[in-house]
């Protein structure tokens, strides 16, 4: 894939994210990150080029022309989920002991 066809897709689905923080992510090989950068060098890993080649290879397999063009089911967009303050309690030696962690929602 190249890699301006995947910038350009991850574009556009960036548009409909609600938030400024979005996180990337690579359906083909469970892959995830927070920084656009961090999948476009994903996108030239060994990891990544062997699971886009078993993909391409189990596709002619099955007589189905590549789906090159289908961006859509490998990379996509999310919004990260905003942070909450949450109290969570620890009980120690028979008495508790609270604190305020953040923690995804």
């Amino acid at each position: 894939m190249a890699v301006t066809e995947v910038l350009w897709h991850l574009q556009k689905q960036e548009s409909a994210c609600s938030s400024d923080s979005c996180s990337y992510h690579c359906a083909l090989c469970d892959y995830s990150s927070k920084a656009k950068l961090s999948l476009v060098q994903h996108l030239r890993s060994l990891r990544h080029q062997q699971n886009e080649g078993l993909r391409k290879l189990q596709l002619h397999q099955q007589g189905l022309p590549p789906e090159e063009d289908n961006l859509a089911d490998v990379f996509f967009v999310k919004d990260c989920p905003s942070a909450e303050t949450a109290r969570v309690g620890l009980q120690v030696s028979g008495s508790w002991t609270f604190c305020s962690i953040t923690v995804p929602v």
